[in-house]
């Protein structure tokens, strides 16, 4: 009898195991539905190279006016941005991508960026989807709160993703420090100059299907990132300079 017991809880457990098993496979290969659709959009190479062409005019149009211009501003929408990560990216800026990472893609919904792509390496292959909420916190500074991060359904640890973020920034030569928000983690990026100019991030705006910039050139009282984690002594001696 005891014997039937331990053969029956022995087959429950052996049970368990392959549903939580499976339903972590089914979980890993989850792929989001907006992700999805944005693979599927534009499958027209004419039209994903007008709407790049479209996206790379409107850049240099912004950069050329924060070299040049008092102010600036600029509105980019997500199939032009998706448009020109499906045909200009892997066509000739292949490089910019990490080892493993294909087919980018991004989605705006009010207030947030979703991002996702398809990683590989030789354990994993999987989509990696994050959630941005980007915001100005001083004038020369963008602050980019980490609402989530997955693999496929699964919930990925946050402090992995933002070391990988921090080494990425640093490498390209990017002030930037770590705080939280709401329990979130947020990276603090400064904007950098533009030849003499450093820009001021006024207006950021996400909407559905689109992200609009707008700025100004740094005035002389204007809080940078720098003086943001200064003492109130070292803002009092910048202040009299």
């Amino acid at each position: 009898m005891k014997r039937s017991h331990a053969l029956i809880g022995g087959c429950l457990v052996v049970l368990l195991l392959t549903a939580v098993a499976a339903a972590t496979g089914w979980s890993f290969h989850q792929v989001p539905r907006f992700y999805q659709d944005a693979l599927k959009q534009q499958a027209d190479p004419q039209q994903r190279q007008q709407q790049a062409q479209h996206l790379e005019q409107r850049t240099l149009r912004l950069v050329d006016d924060i070299y040049h211009a008092d102010e600036w501003s600029q509105e980019f929408t997500a199939t032009q941005i998706n448009s020109w990560l499906a045909e200009e990216l892997p066509r000739h800026r292949a490089h910019w991508l990490p080892i493993g990472v294909s087919e980018p893609r991004l989605h705006f919904t009010e207030d947030t960026i979703h991002l996702a792509f398809h990683y590989r390496d030789e354990y994993w292959d999987t989509v990696i989807s994050v959630q941005l909420k980007p915001d100005i916190e001083t004038p020369d500074c963008l602050a980019v709160e980490f609402a989530s991060a997955r693999a496929g359904g699964i919930p990925l640890p946050m402090d992995d993703v933002l070391a990988e973020m921090s080494r990425m920034l640093t490498d390209s030569g990017c002030l930037h420090v770590f705080t939280q928000r709401d329990g979130n983690q947020v990276i603090l990026v400064e904007l950098g100059q533009f030849g003499f100019q450093q820009p001021v991030l006024e207006s950021l705006q996400v909407r559905p299907g689109s992200l609009s910039v707008a700025g100004r050139r740094l005035n002389s009282g204007d809080i940078t990132l720098a003086e943001l984690f200064l003492g109130q002594a070292e803002r009092e001696a910048l202040s009299v300079r």
